[in-house]
């Protein structure tokens, strides 16, 4: 599984398309909570957590997911303004941002996961 703040529905399906893997999207910001984010991030089949937008929320997750050693790929620029958030995340590259149709995520999964 592949634990995202957001996906187009269009890289969602070429991503379960390619490798078979489920997505699962952040819940909306007006009800996430702290349990419920504890609840999908420590779920063992989660091999990857995706973050295209820094937030107060996604910093709190890429926390959260940091300290239960889940691999973080961000995919936002804005993730240089913040360096002691950079050094805590396994990944940064903008061409896999997940809500532009045209990225480079496949690709990049593919040689990550050899």
């Amino acid at each position: 599984m592949i634990y995202t703040d957001s996906c187009l529905s269009k890289c969602e399906c070429e991503i379960e398309k390619e490798f078979g893997i489920k997505i699962i999207k952040r819940i909306d910001s007006t009800l996430w909570n702290i349990n419920d984010a504890m609840r999908i991030i420590t779920i063992p089949e989660v091999s990857l957590a995706v973050i295209n937008q820094l937030d107060e929320i996604s910093i709190m997750e890429i926390s959260l997911l940091n300290f239960m050693c889940k691999p973080i790929l961000v995919t936002t620029r804005l993730i240089s303004e913040y360096p002691v958030i950079s050094r805590t995340v396994d990944f940064i590259d903008s061409s896999c941002n997940l809500l532009l149709s045209d990225n480079n995520f496949i690709r990049w999964f593919r040689s990550w996961r050899i």
